[in-house]
């Protein structure tokens, strides 16, 4: 004698009512495995190569009315880009802000107290 299925006559039900889906089954397929394509790797400039980059940015763009200085922030590593006024040296805009950039430094020292006391 087979156990009856006391859940047959009851709906499955989702969110709200709403019917559940039905069940998704992984099919066996007699396809050969696809190899995916080989993502070339963008290598990292060093910090002098940075460093030249960014100084040879500053040395072009020094001529017109607007300055665009970029620098990278020695906490953070973080790329700095600041507009000036060419003629008196006034701050227009930086990205990111000072603002971002001390929140991005005080994560960064928590994350280090995180670690520290983790190895403790």
């Amino acid at each position: 004698m087979s156990t009856p299925n006391i859940n047959a006559n009851i709906p499955s039900r989702g969110i709200a009512g709403e019917s559940a889906p039905a069940p998704v089954v992984a099919q066996k397929t007699s396809h050969a495995p696809v190899e995916l394509p080989k993502v070339a790797v963008k290598n990292t400039p060093s910090a002098e190569q940075l460093k030249n980059m960014v100084d040879k940015a500053n040395q072009s763009l020094n001529k017109s009315s607007s300055q665009l200085e970029f620098s990278v922030d020695n906490a953070t590593d973080k790329t700095i880009i600041k507009v000036k006024e060419a003629q008196s040296g006034k701050l227009i805009m930086q990205f990111p802000s000072e603002e971002m950039l001390s929140i991005t430094r005080a994560i960064d020292r928590a994350q280090q107290g995180v670690l520290l006391k983790d190895k403790a």
